[in-house]
């Protein structure tokens, strides 16, 4: 079940959690609210009690922008639940510039052979500089050229010409083409 935290009440999001599913065969049912900033900021209180004593029968995922560690319901939910953050690493200390050799080395060691294929540093910095710092966008990426390698096609040529990069960086993505002697077949 997902909710819009911009207009979803607290009291449909604690109906759901304590709403036990007649198919479910014993599995919990999850509840997500999204941009759910707005959700937290009104419906605090009723949180923080909920994190206290959470349902038996749901979990409940808020997906949030801003989820400062100073906040009563931050630390009651860091002690007994997770708390995930979905960001590019960044540097050391307080700055948040992107740190770009962990990224590289996660696009590399992590996404690449996720999709059966190797991908060299060089071009990482590549897709970076091509396609932004988005991890969804790059993996993407990696996929179209994993896939275009498995059809015999060859990406070292597609990254020694320069000549795309201000189109595919205008579009925010990279459009790659399947090779001559690949095209229309399957």
């Amino acid at each position: 079940m997902q909710q819009e935290g911009e207009t979803c009440p607290w009291q449909d999001v604690r109906d759901e959690l304590q709403t036990q599913s007649l198919f479910a065969m014993g599995q919990s049912r999850v509840v997500i609210v999204r941009e759910a900033d707005k959700f937290v900021l009104v419906a605090k209180p009723e949180l923080e009690a909920y994190v206290g004593k959470p349902s038996s029968v749901a979990k409940l995922i808020i997906e949030v922008k801003s989820f400062p560690s100073n906040t009563k319901l931050y630390k009651a939910v860091s002690k007994q639940h997770s708390v995930v953050q979905c960001s590019i690493p960044s540097g050391s200390g307080r700055s948040t510039k992107p740190d770009m050799g962990r990224l590289k080395t996660f696009l590399c060691e992590y996404v690449a052979p996720r999709h059966s294929c190797k991908l060299q540093v060089v071009a990482a910095d590549t897709l970076i500089e091509l396609a932004g710092t988005s991890v969804g966008l790059l993996d993407t990426d990696i996929a179209k050229l994993a896939f275009i390698i498995v059809f015999g096609g060859r990406c070292r040529r597609w990254f020694a010409n320069t000549s795309g990069a201000g189109k595919a960086r205008r579009h925010g993505r990279l459009s790659m083409r399947q090779p001559k002697g690949m095209r229309g077949k399957r």
